[in-house]
C-alpha cells in the first residue's frame, strides 16, 4: 500500500474511472430496496460536489494504521433521519436481485460490514479498490467479492454493489483533521 490510512479519519471516496463509472460516493435516498430506509451508497456524477465523508475503523479493534491485510468497517462521517440506523455500510439483496447492494445500517462487526481496501499501484495517483468478504452460500466459506458500480436504468442512479468490475478509487481527507490536509 502506498500510504496507510487513519481509523477514524474522515476521507472522501473519489472513483477515477470517468466517463465510464467517475464520480464521488456519496449517501443516498434508499431507493434500491423500494422504501427510504436503509440508505445506500451511491456513486454521484458531478465532481463539483464533494460527496459524503466516510470513516474506517479496524474490525479487530486493534492497531493504529489501515494497510492491505486490514479487516475493517466502513461509515458515513454523517447522520441519518432513520431510526435507529447506524451510518456502518453492508451488503445485502433486495427484491430478488442477483446483486448485493450497499446499503448503511449493519452492526459492525457482522461479516456483511467487513471491507478491505486493496491497492492497484500509482502512476498519478493512488489507486485502489475495495473488497468485501461474504459467506458462501454453497459451503459457508468466507470469500471475498470485488465492490463495483451498478447503473440503474429506472432511476439514472448508480449504486454501489457487489460486482464486477472493481471500481478504481482514490481517497482524499476530507477537511482539515488534525492539520492533515493533502491527498492520501
Amino acid at each position: 500500500m502506498a500510504s496507510g490510512f487513519l481509523p477514524g479519519v474522515p476521507y472522501y471516496m473519489v472513483s477515477s474511472q470517468w466517463p465510464i463509472g467517475g464520480g464521488v460516493v456519496s449517501l443516498g435516498g434508499g431507493d434500491v430496496n423500494g422504501s427510504t430506509c436503509p440508505l445506500d451508497v451511491i456513486l454521484l456524477e458531478n465532481f463539483c460536489v464533494t460527496g459524503t465523508p466516510i470513516t474506517f475503523s479496524i474490525a479487530s479493534g486493534e492497531g493504529l494504521f489501515i494497510t492491505d491485510s486490514t479487516d475493517l468497517c466502513i461509515s458515513f462521517d454523517t447522520s441519518s433521519n432513520c431510526t435507529n440506523e447506524t451510518m456502518v455500510w453492508a451488503h445485502e439483496s433486495f427484491n430478488s436481485s442477483s446483486a448485493e447492494f450497499l446499503t448503511v445500517g449493519g452492526g459492525e462487526g457482522d461479516v456483511n460490514t467487513i471491507f478491505r481496501i486493496v491497492y492497484l499501484g500509482s502512476s498519478f495517483v493512488s489507486s485502489y479498490k475495495l473488497v468485501a468478504y461474504r459467506l458462501s452460500s454453497y459451503d459457508l466459506a468466507l470469500t471475498t467479492s470485488d465492490v463495483g458500480a451498478v447503473f440503474d436504468y429506472t432511476t439514472g442512479i448508480r449504486y454501489l454493489a457487489l460486482t464486477e468490475p472493481p471500481l478504481i478509487v482514490g481517497f482524499q481527507v476530507a477537511y482539515d483533521y488534525d492539520g492533515l490536509k493533502a491527498a492520501v
